[in-house]
């Protein structure tokens, strides 16, 4: 290796680097963990980022996050994009989870309902001495 190979080396990792920053502010909105993330490494087609958030009483807590590495090619617009079509994909997911919840709700007090109607019918006007 020679000296104008480490320079290059050290030139792609600097702009890797600003182009993951780059990236990470574009992604906090999907996720939060982008805010505390400092280090980066390209691992096939996925950059995985890790950091630590440290709180002013002592602890602290360790981040994880990734992203596709395509993005690292892609236009700002393009990520942009990428972050607007997550985020509608949460959204749905979210209302698919909500509608169940609300399906299952209503076939629970149907049940309930079902169930009142033949013990009220079984039990009812009889009076049980014993």
């Amino acid at each position: 290796m020679t000296l104008e190979d480490l320079k290059t080396f050290k030139q792609l990792t600097d702009n890797f680097e600003d182009r993951c920053y780059e990236i990470k502010q574009m992604l906090i909105p999907l996720n939060e963990s982008f805010r505390f993330v400092d280090d980066y490494r390209l691992l096939g087609e996925t950059v995985f980022c890790e950091g630590d958030e440290f709180w002013s009483y002592d602890g602290h807590e360790k981040h994880t996050a990734h992203f596709p590495a395509k993005l690292l090619i892609s236009t700002d617009d393009e990520v942009k994009l990428y972050v607007a079509n997550e985020l509608l994909k949460k959204e749905k997911i979210r209302q698919g989870i909500e509608n169940s919840k609300k399906i299952l709700e209503k076939r629970t007090d149907e049940n309930e309902i079902e169930l009142y109607k033949k013990l009220k019918e079984k039990y009812e006007g009889r009076i049980d001495i014993e």
